[in-house]
Protein backbone atom coordinates (compact mmCIF):
# COMPACT_ATOMS: atom_id res chain seq x y z
CA UNK A 1 0.00 0.00 0.00
CA UNK A 2 1.36 3.37 -0.97
CA UNK A 3 1.37 6.53 1.08
CA UNK A 4 -1.40 8.04 -1.04
CA UNK A 5 -3.65 5.01 -0.48
CA UNK A 6 -3.11 5.12 3.27
CA UNK A 7 -3.89 8.87 3.41
CA UNK A 8 -7.12 8.32 1.43
CA UNK A 9 -8.05 5.45 3.77
CA UNK A 10 -7.48 7.68 6.82
CA UNK A 11 -9.60 10.47 5.33
CA UNK A 12 -12.44 8.02 4.62
CA UNK A 13 -12.26 6.62 8.14
CA UNK A 14 -12.33 10.16 9.57
CA UNK A 15 -15.42 10.99 7.48
CA UNK A 16 -17.17 7.83 8.67
CA UNK A 17 -16.30 8.74 12.27
CA UNK A 18 -17.69 12.27 11.88
CA UNK A 19 -20.94 10.94 10.40
CA UNK A 20 -21.33 8.45 13.25
CA UNK A 21 -20.72 11.16 15.88
CA UNK A 22 -23.30 13.43 14.23
CA UNK A 23 -25.87 10.62 14.34
CA UNK A 24 -25.19 9.96 18.02
CA UNK A 25 -25.48 13.68 18.79
CA UNK A 26 -28.81 13.94 16.94
CA UNK A 27 -30.12 10.88 18.79
CA UNK A 28 -29.26 12.53 22.12
CA UNK A 29 -31.06 15.76 21.11
CA UNK A 30 -34.09 13.75 20.00
CA UNK A 31 -34.15 11.93 23.35
CA UNK A 32 -34.10 15.25 25.23
CA UNK A 33 -36.99 16.63 23.15
CA UNK A 34 -38.93 13.41 23.68
CA UNK A 35 -38.40 13.62 27.44
CA UNK A 36 -39.73 17.19 27.45
CA UNK A 37 -42.89 16.13 25.60
CA UNK A 38 -43.22 13.09 27.88
CA UNK A 39 -43.25 15.46 30.87
CA UNK A 40 -45.89 17.66 29.25
CA UNK A 41 -48.37 14.87 28.50
CA UNK A 42 -49.11 13.80 32.12
CA UNK A 43 -49.12 17.46 33.21
CA UNK A 44 -51.75 18.24 30.55
CA UNK A 45 -53.75 15.16 31.50
CA UNK A 46 -53.75 16.10 35.17
CA UNK A 47 -54.61 19.73 34.41
CA UNK A 48 -57.51 18.58 32.20
CA UNK A 49 -58.80 16.31 34.96
CA UNK A 50 -58.54 19.18 37.43
CA UNK A 51 -60.36 21.52 35.03
CA UNK A 52 -63.14 18.96 34.61
CA UNK A 53 -63.55 18.62 38.38
CA UNK A 54 -62.80 22.26 39.25
CA UNK A 55 -60.14 20.96 41.65
CA UNK A 56 -56.48 21.89 42.23
CA UNK A 57 -53.98 20.04 40.05
CA UNK A 58 -52.46 16.98 41.79
CA UNK A 59 -48.78 16.03 41.85
CA UNK A 60 -47.32 14.86 38.53
CA UNK A 61 -44.14 12.78 38.24
CA UNK A 62 -41.62 13.82 35.62
CA UNK A 63 -39.98 11.34 33.25
CA UNK A 64 -37.05 10.82 35.64
CA UNK A 65 -39.46 9.73 38.41
CA UNK A 66 -39.16 12.76 40.67
CA UNK A 67 -42.55 14.01 41.84
CA UNK A 68 -43.48 17.60 41.16
CA UNK A 69 -46.61 19.70 41.28
CA UNK A 70 -48.23 20.24 37.89
CA UNK A 71 -47.82 23.99 38.22
CA UNK A 72 -44.29 23.97 39.67
CA UNK A 73 -42.16 23.81 36.53
CA UNK A 74 -44.98 23.50 34.00
CA UNK A 75 -47.57 26.26 34.19
CA UNK A 76 -50.63 24.70 32.56
CA UNK A 77 -53.44 27.04 31.62
CA UNK A 78 -57.00 25.89 31.06
CA UNK A 79 -59.89 27.65 29.43
CA UNK A 80 -63.57 26.69 29.25
CA UNK A 81 -65.81 28.30 26.65
CA UNK A 82 -69.07 27.52 24.86
CA UNK A 83 -68.57 25.52 21.69
CA UNK A 84 -72.12 24.79 20.51
CA UNK A 85 -75.53 24.74 22.12
CA UNK A 86 -75.28 22.56 25.24
CA UNK A 87 -71.57 21.76 24.73
CA UNK A 88 -68.50 23.44 26.22
CA UNK A 89 -64.92 23.18 25.03
CA UNK A 90 -62.15 22.83 27.62
CA UNK A 91 -58.64 23.53 26.35
CA UNK A 92 -55.53 22.94 28.43
CA UNK A 93 -52.23 24.37 27.19
CA UNK A 94 -48.90 23.22 28.63
CA UNK A 95 -45.60 24.79 27.53
CA UNK A 96 -42.88 22.30 26.63
CA UNK A 97 -39.27 22.82 27.68
CA UNK A 98 -38.09 22.52 24.07
CA UNK A 99 -40.04 25.66 23.15
CA UNK A 100 -43.34 24.27 21.87
CA UNK A 101 -46.67 23.86 23.57
CA UNK A 102 -49.08 20.98 24.01
CA UNK A 103 -52.79 21.76 23.75
CA UNK A 104 -55.39 19.20 24.83
CA UNK A 105 -59.05 19.82 23.93
CA UNK A 106 -62.06 18.12 25.49
CA UNK A 107 -65.78 18.57 24.80
CA UNK A 108 -68.15 18.36 27.78
CA UNK A 109 -71.82 18.95 28.35
CA UNK A 110 -72.51 22.52 29.34
CA UNK A 111 -73.70 22.96 32.90
CA UNK A 112 -77.42 23.41 33.08
CA UNK A 113 -78.71 26.49 34.86
CA UNK A 114 -80.13 25.70 38.27
CA UNK A 115 -83.79 26.34 38.76
CA UNK A 116 -84.93 27.42 42.22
Amino acid sequence: MTLLESVIACVLLALVGVVCLEQVSEAARLQQRTAAWSDAIPAADQALAAALLNAPAPEVASSDGTPRAAGARVAASSQRRPWRAGVDLIEVTVPVASGGQLTVSHLVAAPRPRTP
